[in-house]
């Protein structure tokens, strides 16, 4: 019998030790942690695109310096950002800085994401002076070396017909906005909003939340697009496991 209750309680101890090493991981290390993604849709045009989506700020960290720096290292020739710039209480001196300190790097455009709908007056304003441009239904053109791509900015909540001949690059916040788009197919289609799931549990992450998100990171194909989702950089919640920060890199 006290054989019995020893191993229990040996377990539990290890079981309390797990959950506490796991927590203080998925709370402290991994959302500092910075992964860069890479991907080669065709070298045609000379042109790379960094993306990245879901800064959620409230404060500038020492984190907001690496992502800086790790960008800066992968010297993009454009810098797109897929919407959710903030988090409840942020300080938007710390926004403007980090947003300034990013289009020193490379062009910068960005779209509204869910979180910034409510403070859309005061983003644009952060964008204006740190000279982020900011492509709400709108559209760009990407210039590389062999070439160039147009870039549309997609609406949050609104549809949009691109009227071009030529296969454009769309970004917008939410992955299912790509099915307000009307026109000629996109090479490609970027979104964030997802977070990974935050939680990422092989298989079962994505067979739990498919209905809702048929894709919760990388490359697939929404219907008859293609569609890139990053897992972002931040989260509404600082705490994300198995699923850490990311950027993503792409040759056209």
């Amino acid at each position: 019998m006290f054989f019995v209750k020893g191993i229990i309680k040996k377990g539990t101890t290890i079981l309390m030790i797990a959950v506490f090493a796991l927590a203080f991981y998925a709370f402290v290390i991994e959302p500092e942690i910075l992964k860069v993604r890479k991907f080669k849709i065709s070298n045609n045009k000379g042109l790379k695109v960094l993306f990245f989506s879901d800064l959620h700020m409230r404060h500038y960290t020492k984190f907001h310096t690496q992502l800086i720096n790790q960008i800066k290292e992968l010297k993009p020739d454009y810098i797109l950002f897929g919407g959710d710039a903030i988090k409840s209480g942020v300080n938007f001196s710390d926004l403007q800085r980090f947003f300034t300190e990013l289009s020193k790097i490379a062009p910068c455009y960005a779209v509204f994401g869910n979180w910034d709908y409510d403070i859309g007056s005061k983003l644009k304003e952060v964008y204006k002076n740190s000279g982020v441009i900011l492509l709400d239904g709108k559209e760009a053109v990407l210039s590389g070396k062999n070439g160039s791509l147009t870039l549309v900015g997609m609406p949050l909540n609104r549809r949009y017909t691109f009227t071009g001949n030529k296969h454009p690059l769309v970004f917008g916040h939410y992955p299912h906005t790509i099915f307000r788009y009307t026109g000629i197919e996109p090479v490609l289609y970027l979104s964030g909003h997802t977070h990974g799931g935050q939680v990422y549990i092989p298989y079962i992450s994505n067979l739990l939340l498919k209905n809702k998100y048929p894709i919760l990171k990388g490359m697939g194909n929404f219907g008859k697009h293609r569609v890139l989702v990053s897992a972002g950089v931040g989260s509404w919640l600082h705490f994300r496991l198995f699923v850490p920060p990311e950027i993503v890199l792409i040759q056209f």
